[in-house]
């Protein structure tokens, strides 16, 4: 039975995932392209973005959005 406790999140373009309890509160990730450490950002820079699209009738109910990089034990 799902109780929505968990979340799993798979990063893109990898076989990596993250399992979190829920906060309802949805998160984005910087992942570190030497060792994949996962780091979580405090923020959204989603949050001002407003997407235009040629479908006007389009409705946006989530997104995803991983940076990739090197932390700072492997720069």
């Amino acid at each position: 039975m799902k109780k929505g406790l968990v979340i799993k999140t798979n990063m893109m373009n990898s076989e990596m995932a993250v399992y979190e309890f829920n906060r309802f509160k949805h998160k984005h990730y910087a992942v570190c392209m030497r060792c994949n450490k996962i780091i979580i950002m405090d923020n959204c820079p989603m949050d001002k973005f407003i997407p235009q699209f040629a479908d006007e009738g389009f409705s946006v109910t989530g997104h995803n959005l991983e940076v990739f990089g090197f932390c700072k034990d492997c720069k």
